[in-house]
């Protein structure tokens, strides 16, 4: 089993996984919306309020998984008070640097993990000591990848889900729908775009309140228009949509809430050009209260903004009743799948 870690610019996923039969499984994962992006100005720092998010969703999710993740420390600290040394001296002893023998419970996974971080952190200023950071309070140790990069782990991921739906991936064009990047691939080629949910918010405030189809549809289109010209360029055979948006929008459709979120409910579910539209139109007659059962705390909002990229950047297929397939895994699945791949090399 090994471990990965996607900090996004919406999101933080981590999941635990294993080799199966078909492919590769998830045996246990966690989320948490973190929005690094909010309020993000390229080459300024992270918003403090961003910070704090992250800080205090990494603590959550390393609880949640730690039943697996931490299953070896706690059979070292009885080993250390066998021979009666401190937690300190046997965190040392056992190559663990000083930030990481103060807090040894965390020091170190009991299976391989990898991370990476995506957009908000190649522009933000202080990605690097915020990293620290996060070193410091869990050791974990977080890498900035590109976008070249994210874009093949991403395909990675969704290529095992599709193998394991029994649906063939060789002619499937992938989009990932981010909070500030965009990644579209094919089996052979991918390209990253800069927009994406959270940013789209960033840059146009205020989107519930003063809701305009024809002026924040314009604003997507004229955002996404390199996204649809690669699209058209890969002359996809089948689309496959993943990230927090087309699954919100699937579960919306399927009448799940937040609380009864089912992956297996998801992954291969399928949405139509039209329902893009009708889940603007949904959520746009919520409340507050019922917004936050149905998708999540305050999530209304990059949810709308989401549904209008996604139409623009399919609009060339809003005649021809074309099936968009759904999957929930993306980045934190492929970050997994190729460590366990990597590991397994001679």
């Amino acid at each position: 089993m090994v471990l990965g870690f996607d900090l996004g610019s919406n999101t933080l996923r981590a999941c635990v996984m294993k080799p199966a039969k078909t492919g590769f499984e998830i045996v246990k994962s966690s989320e948490r919306i973190v929005g690094s992006a909010r309020g993000l100005v390229a080459n300024k720092p992270l918003q403090n309020d961003a910070k704090e998010r992250i800080l205090r969703a990494l603590g959550e999710i390393l609880e949640e998984l730690s039943d697996l993740i931490y299953e070896r420390n706690l059979e070292i600290l009885d080993n250390c008070a066998k021979n009666l040394e401190s937690e300190d001296t046997c965190a040392r002893n056992l190559g663990f640097d000083d930030a990481c023998a103060r807090n040894f419970k965390n020091a170190k996974f009991s299976l391989p993990y990898a991370t990476v971080a995506t957009e908000a952190f190649r522009v933000a200023s202080d990605s690097v000591e915020f990293f620290e950071k996060l070193y410091k309070e869990f050791c974990v140790k977080f890498s900035i990848i590109d976008g070249e990069r994210e874009t093949k782990l991403t395909r990675l991921g969704i290529e095992n889900r599709l193998q394991i739906l029994g649906i063939k991936a060789q002619n499937a064009v992938s989009i990932d729908l981010g909070g500030a990047s965009t990644e579209i691939s094919s089996a052979k080629f991918g390209q990253s775009f800069k927009f994406g949910i959270v940013r789209f918010c960033n840059e146009n405030p205020g989107i519930l309140q003063n809701f305009s189809y024809a002026k924040f549809s314009q604003i997507a289109n004229e955002q996404t228009r390199s996204a649809r010209e690669f699209l058209r360029s890969l002359g996809a055979g089948k689309i496959v949509l993943t990230s927090g948006v087309p699954t919100t929008i699937s579960a919306l459709k399927l009448g799940i809430c937040a609380k009864d979120y089912d992956t297996g409910k998801i992954n291969g579910s399928v949405l139509r050009f039209s329902d893009f539209a009708g889940a603007i139109e949904q959520i746009l007659k919520f409340s507050k209260r019922e917004a936050d059962e149905a998708m999540g705390e305050n999530r209304a909002e990059v949810i709308v903004a989401g549904a209008l990229l996604l139409e623009a950047i399919l609009s060339d297929f809003s005649g021809s009743g074309a099936d968009f397939i759904v999957v929930d895994d993306g980045l934190r699945e492929g970050v997994c799948i190729n460590l366990m791949q990597n590991l397994a090399k001679p």
